[in-house]
């Protein structure tokens, strides 16, 4: 994985806790950078981002970009959640709700 884009779970390096909301966070890390033109979490090392991603909340995508509609942050926010059961559970639901937004 690219560290940018990896979810909390992936880091941990517990295999069973990786599933498709891993690929979520991913999503909503590229939703953030492609709405922000920033990463969710930088850091100058691999272990630096390792933890940010792990223990740091991430600014609302808004925070950089306020013409980002509230609702769409919120669902940004939703994808980036630490804990996967607070995330969209599909690729499927993270796009429908973003396509609400928009």
């Amino acid at each position: 994985g690219t560290a940018p884009f990896m979810s909390p779970e992936q880091f941990s390096g517990v295999p069973g806790d990786i599933d498709a909301r891993t690929d979520v966070w991913a999503l909503g890390a590229m939703l953030y950078l492609l709405f922000t033109a920033r990463y969710v979490f930088t850091g100058s090392t691999f272990e630096q981002i390792a933890d940010r991603v792990q223990t740091a909340m991430p600014s609302p995508a808004r925070t950089f970009n306020p013409t980002i509609p509230a609702e769409l942050d919120r669902a940004i926010q939703k994808a980036l959640s630490k804990l996967p059961e607070r995330r969209y559970r599909s690729a499927g639901e993270l796009a429908a709700a973003v396509r609400s937004c928009l």
